[in-house]
């Protein structure tokens, strides 16, 4: 074989070899997914396992992708808003995004739950590529650790469907009526709790608000929440991490919620 041809071939091969290196492994339905950590919009670290039990949806968007920007409002109050009571969470992964842009993802489509970024491999788990053309991609993780669903497109019957099927109700209004009339930290459940618990809390005007975890010791622990909310339920959860992403010592915390002049305190006990 000539000079000329030998390159020919190893040319070959290496195009072959490049082209090959965008595909990657993808998970099936009814695979059990591996644990992920991911950087959170406030600069904190969460990890997949910390929501063992809870059904989640991971929605993946990059900022200049139009389909991700219409379907993350619709997300947020159609399904965050809808199903957030029950053992159930929506993680928004920002695909090679940085902090600054998960920040104005989360302020300009008013978002509540959990937004991360992602340097592209768990994107790549559940789309088995590392193109911009896999959006807008949304899966669902059961329960139980396996994958329930995963496409590249947002059919929000479908989505809806398999979430109301799938989770249960875990938190409990103190009392039946549905619009509050006062502002009312609920205590958080479960309690005690490991891995995470949810804070719920009434508001009977629309406020502007910060509801943070505090020590034995009146040390910040993490924020969960700063910011404006309408008038109604809402709950957040507490993965028993601090700021920094650290998991915090067994004990008694306290969920503090401050909406103006108004303050209001729970106790809440982590246990390993």
């Amino acid at each position: 074989m000539n000079t000329k041809k030998v390159m020919k071939v190893a040319s070959s091969l290496l195009l072959a070899l490049l082209i090959s290196s965008t595909a990657h492994a993808q998970y099936q339905v009814g695979d059990a997914v591996s644990d992920f950590t991911l950087q959170n919009h406030d600069g904190g670290t969460i990890t997949l396992f910390d929501y063992s039990g809870d059904v989640l949806l991971l929605t993946f968007w990059w900022f200049a992708c139009p389909p991700c920007q219409q379907e993350a409002p619709v997300i947020q109050t159609e399904l965050w808003e809808k199903y957030k009571d029950r053992n159930f969470q929506v993680l928004s992964i920002g695909f090679r995004e940085e902090l600054d842009a998960a920040n104005l993802w989360v302020d300009l489509y008013l978002i509540t739950h959990l937004v991360l970024i992602d340097e592209g491999s768990v994107f790549e788990s559940y789309s088995g590529s590392s193109a911009f053309s896999a959006f807008p991609l949304n899966a669902i993780v059961g329960a139980d650790g396996r994958l329930l669903y995963s496409e590249i497109a947002f059919d929000l019957e479908t989505l809806d469907g398999i979430i109301e099927s799938n989770t249960i109700v875990v938190s409990v209004d103190d009392e039946p009526a549905n619009i509050p009339d006062k502002l009312r930290l609920h205590p958080a459940y479960p309690n005690p709790f490991n891995p995470s618990t949810t804070i719920s809390f009434d508001l009977d005007v629309r406020s502007s608000l910060r509801l943070k975890i505090f020590d034995m010791l009146g040390r910040e622990v993490i924020t969960l929440f700063q910011g404006t909310l309408d008038r109604g339920n809402h709950s957040f959860k507490w993965n028993g991490r601090n700021k920094d992403g650290k998991q915090v010592s067994s004990g008694v915390y306290f969920s503090q919620l401050q909406a103006g002049d108004l303050l209001r305190i729970r106790k809440v006990t982590f246990i390993k």
